[in-house]
């Protein structure tokens, strides 16, 4: 489990519900400051049979993920990300893509949940990688049409995002002009949580 104790989370507006939840959920974060280490193939994989367990609609499990294993792949995974990503992203241990098959392969209909499962075997290697100390960071800020080129991928397979894993550097300095480095806050619960499916906003 990721360590918390040298990380500031005063940002974050823990209530009294928050300590019905397990700290692995309250102390997850996505920083952006990382330092160049390897990570144990075992651990590696570890990460990644971790999301292949994830439920999806029909057991379709709609998920392609892609990653590097090594420094060449890591610098082509790095070129298809905007220019603000890779000015930190350059600095993790592993980057890759996820990305979802749309059609069901028994029948080839629209699979509409793809992207929704893709998400909960995203949440699921990231608590598996907080597991092991490490953070993760997702990515929208890619060049789609670029992946599909780079990584040869078919039609029926989107990217969805990319991602980095790595170790956290609390000491390490993000190139200026870098929003601060903090565990962000949530909204309150009566924001995203309708009793009874009522005054959603």
């Amino acid at each position: 489990m990721i360590s918390s104790q040298n990380i500031d989370f005063s940002n974050r507006k823990l209530t009294q519900d928050s300590s019905l939840v397990d700290k692995q959920f309250t102390c997850r974060w996505s920083p952006r400051r990382f330092k160049k280490q390897d990570i144990s193939p075992e651990i590696q994989t570890s990460l990644f049979e971790a999301a292949r367990w994830s439920p999806s609609s029909y057991n379709e499990q709609p998920w392609r993920i892609l990653a590097s294993t090594c420094e060449e792949e890591f610098n082509t995974f790095l070129s298809v990300l905007f220019d603000f990503n890779q000015a930190w992203a350059k600095n993790a241990s592993i980057l890759g893509i996820i990305a979802a098959e749309k059609k069901y392969a028994e029948n080839g209909k629209d699979n509409y949940c793809a992207e929704f499962d893709c998400g909960f075997a995203w949440a699921t290697l990231t608590f598996q990688a907080n597991k092991h100390g490490l953070y993760t960071h997702g990515m929208s800020g890619v060049h789609y049409e670029k992946v599909s080129e780079v990584f040869s991928l078919p039609e029926t397979i989107k990217p969805l995002m990319a991602f980095a894993i790595g170790y956290i550097d609390l000491e390490g300095q993000l190139p200026e002009g870098f929003p601060p480095d903090v565990p962000s806050d949530r909204k309150i619960l009566s924001d995203i949580y309708f009793p009874g499916g009522k005054s959603v906003t």
